[in-house]
């Protein structure tokens, strides 16, 4: 089977976009600080997968939250860097809700324990987004 022309075509059309974003970004300081400090934060998010945990912890739970911010994270830059603003910016709201569910583990630390151990009826009422901000 041969693959269609167009779909040969969108990888290459991604990579350009992906070069002239990123020379855009160069160009401009607030734009190179802004992705230097998202390197930064995906840095961080796996330099805390370092830390030995056991399955079902606190701190292991809060490592699994840690990996989806950082694909989450990822796949935003790739998707955006590729001309797909749309679907990146959808992540970042999952994003969002991550942090601010971190941000609730912070500020409550019994809530986490609820949260991983929650049927979901408890689960719909505690910490639905909406419930979390």
């Amino acid at each position: 089977m041969t693959v269609p022309d167009n779909l040969v075509l969108i990888p290459a059309r991604e990579e350009e976009l992906r070069v002239a974003v990123l020379a855009n970004i160069e160009s401009v300081p607030a734009l190179r600080d802004h992705l230097q400090a998202v390197q930064d934060a995906m840095d961080h998010l796996v330099n805390l997968q370092a830390i030995q945990s056991e399955p079902g912890s606190d701190t292991h739970t809060l490592q699994l939250i840690g990996f989806r911010l950082f694909n989450v994270g990822a796949t935003a830059i790739k998707l955006g860097l590729s001309g797909y603003y749309q679907a990146a910016f959808q992540l970042l709201r999952d994003s969002l809700e991550l942090v601010n569910l971190v941000d609730l583990f912070n500020s409550d630390s019994s809530a986490i324990s609820l949260w991983r151990t929650a049927d979901e009826k408890s689960w719909k009422r505690e910490f639905l987004p909406v419930r979390v901000r």
